[in-house]
């Protein structure tokens, strides 16, 4: 009987060491997800300034560099789009600038097909008809078309990054005259074709050749 309290006093200090052991692990566990957290506001900051990383490849990070950057005057641009899965083909006009039209708020207006999207200082609207509006950006509107409201810059580079991330070779960069524009182009192989994209020196997409979808360009003026 004697020896069964000697043993349980030997097993103290085993568990007291164990449970040092665990606290300091705790510790240090807690040390290093701090300081992994402590990195990620810098990741934040930098997705909230608007930029994108560059792609690494320099052909598509020309083209990128053009649809990322801001505009600095109005734009006006025609547009034909195809969307081949149906053979569906609708013209899209963009005025993408602060109106200088009996001092209009509306900063930029896109039409595609008969649906017409404007955006400026009071918000944004989604038209189907001259008199039908509604309030926000109603993508479904124009979902027969395979193209976004914004495909002639954003959307495009969101295309861009996509493809970017897909091809099986170095994107080939090239120029191009398209509705009278000079154009910075880069030629993407992926799958068992080509995406082709060209931005006009202007920004605004001028040229798109992807999947399903083709973006032609008639008429730029800047």
């Amino acid at each position: 009987m004697p020896a069964t309290p000697r043993a349980a006093r030997r097993r103290w200090p085993t568990t007291a060491v164990i449970t040092a052991a665990v606290a300091l692990a705790v510790l240090v566990g807690a040390i290093l997800v701090g300081g992994a957290t402590g990195q990620r506001p810098h990741l934040s900051d930098a997705a909230v300034g608007g930029s994108q990383p560059p792609t690494g490849d320099p052909a598509i990070d020309a083209v990128l560099a053009r649809l990322d950057a801001p505009l600095d005057r109005p734009v006006h641009a025609a547009y034909r789009i195809v969307r081949r899965l149906g053979n569906v083909t609708t013209t899209a006009e963009v005025d993408d600038g602060p109106s200088t039209t009996g001092g209009s708020s509306v900063q930029r207006t896109v039409r595609i097909g008969q649906v017409r999207f404007e955006t400026g200082a009071q918000g944004s609207t989604t038209c189907r008809t001259s008199t039908s509006c509604a309030p926000g950006l109603d993508q479904s509107a124009i979902s027969d078309t395979g193209v976004s409201v914004d495909f002639y810059r954003a959307g495009a580079a969101a295309r861009l990054r996509r493809d970017a991330t897909s091809k099986i070779g170095p994107g080939v960069a090239s120029t191009a005259t398209v509705a009278g524009q000079p154009a910075t182009c880069v030629e993407i192989p992926v799958g068992t074709g080509q995406a082709i994209y060209c931005v006009a020196d202007s920004g605004v997409v001028v040229r798109i050749v992807e999947g399903d979808v083709l973006v032609d360009a008639t008429q730029v003026t800047a």
